[in-house]
């Protein structure tokens, strides 16, 4: 099985980017809540997802949070 990859792709993939996620269904609530500065904890909790630590891995993978300056 491991014969069969090929050398210059590793095995973890970055698929995240091609695969639309259940949060993509919340893009732009999430956005704007976002902006006004709730915690993705919070903003998990109102939004009904159990698993705020799939949730910040999303919003990081995205890109989603503004960078403080």
């Amino acid at each position: 099985m491991i014969g069969s990859i090929p050398q210059d792709r590793s095995l973890h993939c970055d698929l995240f980017s091609v695969l639309t996620h259940a949060f993509d269904a919340d893009l732009t609530r999430i956005k704007e809540l976002l902006k006004l500065g709730l915690s993705v904890r919070k903003i998990a909790t109102l939004l009904g997802y159990t698993n705020h630590h799939a949730f910040n891995t999303y919003i990081t993978k995205r890109q989603l949070r503004e960078q403080s300056s």
